[in-house]
């Protein structure tokens, strides 16, 4: 008998973890991971890769195109060159808009990280552009009054950076409720964080470091209303921003999700993600004296109890 057809086996598969809970949060988490990765581009050369990063071969086979391969090697950069083939042309379909208040937010930064996602196509760049005009001009000025219940919570935590200079931005899902948070502000609130990420940023840095925090992921984490707005908002509006993902906590069991989820990502975003057993592991990466006050205790409980055994 035929087999059935890809999509529709997923479907399937997707039902039958919907049915457990178990299975839900495992696809919650695995949807707040493609998500998190829409900021993201392929490693850099003498990067050290992570636990589930694919071979050099493999994303030297995911380039077909000679036009592609350079997109993602310039993706790799800190911040995009200037020179890039076709730039100039889209510059110039921006020119226009300088004098424009509405375009006010779009630098040439912006210009050059929307032409890498969009693979380095000038129209489809162009238009990028102009919807992100469209979103700004209904996000910005963010009210203070509609994000301090989400600051609050202290799911996100801006604070420090890595031992390479980026900014370190910590999501700590436990600290999430679907059934009490306000779906903009929550999102509002998302949108300030990485905003001010951005501002931080030293000349020679672009991008992010993700710590994703899924210790004690709960039913009430279970947002897909939240998951399918980030996505949107991370894919559309702020691409090729992270340098890396580290996920901590996740239950091995996800390993299995994810080696069958990454299939449909790109490659190169998905070698992106590192998994980590605790906090401590974190240390590699982050001083823990640039971590937040909470995270830096854990730690050190997690040095004591590895001492202890």
């Amino acid at each position: 008998p035929r087999s059935r057809p890809l999509h529709l086996a997923m479907t399937d598969l997707m039902r039958k973890a919907l049915r457990s809970r178990k299975g839900s949060l495992l696809l919650c988490a695995a949807a707040v991971f493609a998500s998190c990765l829409h900021f993201a581009g392929p490693f850099r050369s003498g990067d050290r890769p992570g636990r589930c990063a694919r071979s050099e071969s493999d994303l030297v086979r995911f380039a077909v195109s000679p036009k592609l391969k350079k997109a993602l090697s310039y993706e790799a950069m800190e911040t995009p060159p200037d020179d890039m083939e076709g730039l100039d042309s889209l510059r110039k379909l921006v020119a226009p808009y300088r004098d424009d208040p509405a375009w006010v937010r779009v630098d040439d930064d912006k210009v050059k990280r929307h032409y890498l996602a969009s693979k380095m196509d000038v129209q489809v760049a162009f238009e990028r552009l102009q919807k992100l005009v469209e979103w700004q001009a209904g996000m910005f000025p963010i009210s203070a009054k509609l994000i301090k219940p989400e600051i609050e919570t202290k799911k996100l935590i801006l604070q420090g950076q890595d031992k390479l200079g980026h900014p370190v931005l910590y999501t700590v899902c436990r600290r999430h409720d679907r059934f009490k948070r306000d779906l903009h502000g929550c999102i509002s609130n998302v949108v300030a964080v990485v905003e001010e990420a951005i501002d931080l940023m030293p000349p020679h840095i672009g991008k992010v470091l993700l710590v994703f925090d899924a210790r004690g992921l709960g039913w009430a984490q279970l947002d897909l209303k939240m998951i399918r707005e980030a996505i949107n908002l991370l894919q559309q509006l702020y691409p090729v921003r992270a340098y890396r993902l580290y996920a901590v906590g996740l239950p091995s069991v996800f390993n299995y999700l994810w080696a069958f989820a990454k299939k449909f990502l790109d490659p190169l975003s998905a070698s992106k993600v590192v998994f980590l057993k605790n906090m401590d592991e974190l240390t590699e990466f982050v001083n823990p004296e640039e971590m937040p006050e909470a995270i830096r205790a854990e730690v050190n409980e997690e040095v004591v109890e590895t001492v202890a055994r």
